[in-house]
């Protein structure tokens, strides 16, 4: 879908300094009918897919705009990268423990059995 977006003329591509529902108009005329017709015969999205998934584009990239424009950018990517690190890191000790405690499971079941 990115990709769909870069290739856009200027005049069809979304205005990050206004809202979304400001471009309603020329997303559901222009926008959405270009980007149907870039997908035929690949993937059919509905007309709800495409506005939520421009939608959430548009959100992001906006949010993005206005943290560089205030200067908050490099704290937010900052907070985004160590907020993934701690997320990876907590997987990796879920995924441990889970396994541990899965092993002395089994080596209970295994020994009660012999007995």
């Amino acid at each position: 879908m990115k990709n769909l977006l870069k290739g856009l003329p200027k005049e069809r591509q979304l205005d990050y300094s206004k809202t979304f529902s400001q471009q309603s108009k020329n997303v559901h005329e222009n926008l959405i009918p270009e980007l149907k017709r870039m997908m035929m015969g690949h993937y059919n999205p509905s007309v709800t897919q495409l506005t939520d998934w421009l939608r959430s584009i548009h959100k992001h990239r906006r949010d993005r705009l206005r943290n560089l424009q205030t200067g908050k950018l490099n704290v937010t990517d900052r907070r985004t990268h160590k907020n993934a690190r701690l997320s990876e890191v907590s997987d990796i000790l879920f995924k441990s423990i889970s396994f541990y405690v899965i092993c002395c499971c089994l080596i209970f079941i295994h020994s009660t059995e012999k007995k």
